[in-house]
């Protein structure tokens, strides 16, 4: 076998170690709606996840050092980008006349 061929299996065992591990925790940290999916979509992300094992890891990694350093639950927060509130909900909150849908004649 030549070193080409060494480097191919070593990507593909190192995606299948990633990919294991991505389908279990990883996917519900980039995907809020994969924190509710099945066993079967799971399996079915592994193949793509097995060759894409770079780049998922990239977003992984950042997504959660972007959760460790808001100190919220999800990559996204639990409510969405803005926290529980969103932006028209922090302007409501402060009591800001001109929010859309909500402004006072």
């Amino acid at each position: 076998m030549t070193i080409l061929g060494y480097v191919f299996l070593t990507y593909l065992l190192l995606g299948l170690l990633f990919a294991i591990a991505f389908a279990a925790k990883g996917c519900k940290v980039l995907d809020e709606g994969a924190a509710t999916s099945g066993v079967a979509f799971r399996l079915m992300i592994v193949p793509a996840s097995l060759l894409l094992w770079p780049h998922l890891l990239r977003r992984w990694l950042s997504a959660r050092g972007e959760e460790s350093a808001r100190g919220e639950k999800g990559a996204r927060g639990e409510k969405g980008a803005r926290g529980e509130k969103g932006a028209r909900g922090e302007k409501e909150a402060r009591g800001d006349a001109n929010v859309e849908g909500n402004q006072h004649d």
